[in-house]
């Protein structure tokens, strides 16, 4: 069974899960259940198998972070990782630790409910009341649970299988950061380097196992003099900075490729299944082509790039990409830009205007008429995703009301449109919603950029956003 943490507007709880899927979020299906900004629906999932845990993000959220570095596909997470979603972060730790003792009783002692797969045990709302040991006249339950709490501490060190890494670290990281700052108070001065220097050293290397890459940087930063360290520390120092930069471009692949994997799950695998079956038609070839050559581009040393060329292979000789496209051709592309979430008018009305200064004679009244189609079913979708917007802001899903302004600066196509989702989004910062929790777009606003660069590009270049962030810059804090 796997333990985790939750700290959360300064609180702090743990509950207990067993084998199964446990859904973070903001909304009512969530079963870990988030208030933080910038913390969608159904945010991420945690998968419990056979002693292991896999973070698992949902598509077109902002990816949650592990070690200071954005995870947007599925990944293991060993015990003693915080992963941060929002401005909450859950930690998880192995629950190997024995149980406090219960209190004496006469008779023998009351079997506990087992807990319930995946979910919290401390929020078990089914009626149903656990047996606990009496609570000793005159003290209170919290002081009764805080006890609980020390005492599981203390068996850490009972535990035959030793200490675990993020037990050592739980124990040793506090201790070292005290010492480091009763030594400086009483110095007067800057630190020793020949004593925190050390200290500095254990925790970027303790950091660094755990996949925290700018808690390792920022351990080492604060070593003001690396020529008064014994050599040995010299080199760790130069090995652990050696990791943290293979460390963060390994992230970086993966977090890379895993775009890729949605990317080709959805656009490619999906659009094939659906798309090509028994009867193969030139429009619908042509789309997939040109998705090819998409994922190509973007993706061009992804491990699945094999299957993308057997594709390719397969049915390049049905349609010639450099031969003009023909309605039909455009007519069904800009349907599948436009059927997708997010719908993408951006590139459709784009698409469209393109053929039409070409376009043959016979076909340019075609041409037309799908545009005002294009025109209708846009400002229809536009409306109608502002009041989703609204709504969702007042229901206290931050993360999802920010995302359909994103979609909508990014793919509505009009600079006007654009404009006004821009100018709704500023008004976010700083609303209060449910929970009191407040919303620091800036800190929004650097998810995007950090994690979705194609949301960014729009959102940065756009000219109301541009002046607001003119006076409230986003950092890389």
């Amino acid at each position: 069974m796997t333990r985790f943490v939750v700290e959360e507007g300064g609180k702090r709880r743990a509950f207990k899960a067993s084998e199964g899927v446990l859904t973070i979020g903001s909304g009512e299906r969530a079963m870990l259940k988030l208030a933080s900004p910038g913390v969608a629906d159904v945010h991420a999932e945690l998968v419990l198998s056979a002693g292991t845990v896999k973070l698992r993000p949902k598509p077109g959220v902002v990816p949650p972070m592990v070690g200071g570095a954005s995870v947007a596909g599925e990944m293991l997470l060993p015990s003693g990782s915080v992963v941060t979603i929002g401005e909450a972060s859950i930690s998880v730790q192995d629950d190997d630790a024995p149980a406090a003792a219960a209190a004496p009783a006469p008779a023998a002692a009351p079997k506990q409910a087992a807990p319930v797969a995946a979910k919290p045990s401390a929020a078990a709302g089914t009626g149903k009341a656990k047996a606990k040991a009496p609570i000793p006249a005159g003290k209170k339950a919290p002081e009764r649970e805080k006890e609980a709490w020390q005492r599981s501490n203390k068996e850490i060190f009972k535990d035959k299988s030793g200490l675990k890494p993020a037990h050592v670290l739980m124990i040793l990281v506090p201790v070292a950061i005290l010492a480091f700052f009763v030594i400086n108070k009483f110095i007067g001065k800057g630190p020793d380097t020949a004593i925190a220097g050390p200290q500095q050293v254990f925790m970027a290397r303790r950091a660094l196992e755990g996949g925290m890459w700018d808690q390792a940087e920022a351990a080492i930063a604060l070593i003001e003099d690396r020529s008064k360290l014994a050599t040995e520390y010299q080199a760790e120092l130069i090995e652990i900075e050696q990791k943290i930069v293979e460390g963060r471009k390994t992230m970086e692949v993966a977090a890379a490729n895993a775009a890729g994997d949605q990317y080709l799950q959805v656009m490619l695998k999906n659009f094939e299944s659906s798309r090509l079956g028994a009867k193969v038609e030139r429009p619908v070839v042509r789309v997939f082509l040109k998705r090819i050559a998409e994922f190509e581009k973007r993706w061009p040393n992804h491990p699945e790039m094999e299957w993308v060329h057997r594709k390719k292979e397969r049915y390049a000789g049905m349609v010639d990409l450099n031969k003009p496209a023909t309605f039909e051709d455009i007519d069904f592309e800009v349907k599948a830009l436009t059927w997708d979430n997010p719908r993408n008018y951006r590139e459709a009305f784009s698409l469209t205007n393109r053929w039409l200064e070409t376009a043959p004679t016979d076909d340019r009244g075609k041409g037309l008429a799908l545009l005002d189609k294009l025109i209708k079913e846009r400002d229809a979708w536009f409306e109608d995703r502002m009041l989703e917007a609204r709504h969702q802001l007042k229901k206290g899903q931050i993360g999802q009301a920010i995302q359909w302004l994103a979609i909508l600066i990014t793919y509505s196509g009009d600079n006007a449109m654009a404009d006004k989702a821009a100018a709704e989004l500023i008004k976010f910062d700083g609303y209060e919603g449910p929970g009191n929790v407040v919303v620091h777009l800036d800190r929004e606003l650097r998810g995007y950029r950090r994690t979705l660069p194609d949301y960014w590009k729009q959102m940065e270049s756009n000219r109301v956003l541009a002046e607001w962030m003119k006076e409230h810059p986003i950092d890389d804090k």
